[in-house]
């Protein structure tokens, strides 16, 4: 879990060593194990290195490759290891193993340009190629490790943690209107591949960018909508596949001998990662170092018997392993509030920063989450009503809606409140009308029912730069096709805005997320397998609960609520007592979405003021 950065040159000119320095300056935490810089002409690079593999321990921060033409600054976790090695036919080491970094580097001299597809991991590097003056930068397929780039005039700064990025000298300076504008009107948006930082981007999870002399240019490597189709005997044999690669990737993120942690919610996806790892960790005599919930303590008989509660209690009893809750104060919530989201990610961090302190002082360096798990492995029905639909199989698609109809009652019970045909109606104008729209006619029809959050003003001067042209509402619109759905997901932006969040915030406290649930081998052999296998007649996510059998206890693997309403009922009236206690005037908030657009305007000015000192600093010109 290394932090890099750098910058490139189009001109070739000098790069200066103390604006390399000053990124490391702004991300001294990443660290642990070293740093090093790096820098020739038109070309410099940083890495504060962190080792958390047992082969990472070998490697120097920035890796060279034997003829010392190419060099390697990045986060990498190679987990096809072994295939690798036998592919490019690499001699053994005296006295140590190959490093992920040397692997990289040999894949990059064998295959050239298609290199990066051929890797198993989460990983972000940069490569410079000395002989052909040219730099790569690579993100892994699904985006775990992230990496940001911010192209100016004379080349292209970069690095993993915005901060780095933000402290370069030349780096960004100003809030991105647009994102503002999303932020303080949308209830619900995705950035795409924007950030918050004018001019800053993302690089999307199965990319490469290329700079080289006067040019930048991305491109995608990898395409999940391309999985090939996988056909097994039987549905049974699909199940054992999948528990078989279920057991490799969690064998892959518990590689090393950092104490090891996990969300467990009480629910399918991480009651299972946390019992998988607890058999392997037992298995060479360790045992999860914790397990942390974002459910609050018990305030009386009647939570008790909520369902969220149950379902902790039942995870904690096959965990043999207490489930330690967060209690989520009005203090805590105006200090995350208050974060800088701009610098430090976006995603809420509400209760995951109380789990953060907690895990830290247990020592954990490795925390396992079930993050992404709903929008592959364990998916739903989103995408199959509108397949069933317009392939004809209209019956199984009247038996699906009643199902679900029936497991809604069970869970919202003031549903009985419409009738069932309204019912039954609702949910074919969301499954089968809404994804089979063309997309122009789904956001003319969505965008004109969406209601700004409350207070939004468009002539706020933070929107000045825009010219009162504000940006579409985000386009949330689902897929026709459980396959195109999946890989849909896996692209829209929202994974990667609380990994990218969770990366830059754990790696402050030494604490490094993986999320055994977004691996690539279980992802595209769930794309390639048959749809009808992630919803039976009566159970949704049925491959992973088969996969599961064994594992999981069977009233947590059958389990279908799905609900967290004593949470989400608790977080609503802790952010009215946040905001009343914060509010001069002492005035309640009268519901969710003031609370959220009241919430909004705070972190955009927050950020605004942060970033104005700088521009004056800088000047008009440079901003």
């Amino acid at each position: 879990m290394s932090g890099f950065f750098g910058e490139f040159r189009h001109d070739g000119a000098s790069i200066d060593r103390e604006a390399l320095v000053a990124m490391a300056q702004a991300v001294p935490w990443y660290g642990i194990d070293g740093e090093d810089f790096w820098h020739a002409p038109g070309i410099g690079l940083g890495v504060l290195l962190t080792c958390t593999t047992p082969e990472s321990c070998h490697e120097s921060p920035i890796v060279k490759d034997i003829e010392g033409t190419r060099l390697l600054a990045g986060s990498v976790r190679i987990d096809n290891r072994e295939e690798l090695i036998g592919q490019l036919e690499l001699p053994p080491i005296s006295g140590r193993p190959v490093t992920d970094a040397e692997l990289v580097l040999a894949a990059h001299a064998h295959w050239g340009a298609d290199f990066a597809v051929r890797l198993l991991g989460d990983f972000a590097f940069a490569l410079w190629n000395d002989a052909s003056r040219q730099l790569l930068l690579v993100r892994d397929q699904i985006g775990i490790v992230p990496l940001f780039y911010y192209e100016t005039e004379t080349g292209v700064l970069f690095a993993n943690d915005l901060r780095a990025l933000a402290a370069h000298p030349r780096g960004p300076g100003s809030l991105d209107p647009v994102s503002a504008a999303h932020h303080l009107r949308d209830a619900q948006y995705l950035l795409g591949d924007r950030t918050y930082l004018a001019g800053v981007r993302r690089l999307p999870g199965g990319h490469v960018l290329t700079a080289s002399s006067g040019q930048c240019t991305r491109r995608r490597y990898w395409f999940p909508e391309r999985a090939p189709r996988v056909r097994l005997p039987d549905a049974n044999a699909y199940a054992q596949q999948l528990r078989v690669l279920f057991e490799r990737s969690v064998a892959s993120r518990l590689r090393g001998s950092a104490p090891v942690g996990a969300h467990v919610s009480g629910g399918l996806d991480s009651t299972a990662i946390a019992l998988e790892a607890q058999r392997q960790l037992r298995q060479r005599g360790e045992s999860l170092a914790g397990a942390f919930t974002w459910l609050p303590d018990v305030d009386n008989a009647s939570t008790e018997e909520a369902a969220e509660y149950v379902a902790t209690r039942n995870a904690e009893q096959a965990l043999d392993l207490p489930i330690e809750r967060v209690a989520l104060t009005p203090a805590a919530l105006l200090r995350e509030w208050d974060r800088n989201i701009a610098l430090e990610g976006y995603a809420d961090l509400w209760y995951e920063q109380l789990v953060r302190e907690r895990a830290k002082g247990r020592g954990i360096k490795t925390l396992l989450s079930g993050w992404g798990g709903d929008d592959v492995v364990t998916s739903g029905i989103n995408g199959y009503a509108a397949e069933l639909f317009w392939t004809g199989r209209w019956i199984r698609l009247g038996k699906l809606a009643r199902w679900r109809d029936r497991q809604l009652l069970a869970e919202l019970p003031d549903r009985l409140q419409r009738s069932v045909w309204h019912r039954l109606l609702g949910f074919f104008y969301g499954q089968v009308v809404l994804p089979s729209l063309p997309a122009w006619l789904f956001r003319r029809w969505t965008g004109r029912r969406r209601v700004p959050l409350p207070g939004f003003q468009p002539e706020d001067p933070i929107l000045a730069p825009l010219g009162g042209r504000l940006p579409p509402a985000s386009n949330f619109q689902k897929a026709v096709g459980k396959r195109v759905e999946m890989a849909r997901s896996l692209t829209a932006g929202h994974l990667q805005d609380r990994i990218e969040t969770w990366w830059m915030q754990g790696a402050r406290d030494g604490i490094r997320y993986v999320y055994p649930l977004l691996d690539r081998r279980l992802i595209e052999f769930c794309l390639g397998a048959p749809p009808a296998l992630f919803v039976s007649p009566t159970r949704t996510r049925w491959l992973f609960r088969e996969a599961m059998h064994g594992l999981l206890p069977e009233n947590i693997r059958l389990a279908s609520v799905k609900i967290e309403a004593e949470r989400v009922h608790r977080l609503v009236d802790t952010m009215q007592t946040a905001l009343v206690e914060n509010n001069e005037k002492g005035k309640a908030v009268p519901d969710a979405a003031s609370c959220i657009a009241q919430i909004r305007r705070r972190q955009i000015h927050h950020i605004d003021q942060h970033f104005k000192p700088r521009q004056v600093a800088r000047g008009p010109d440079m901003v």
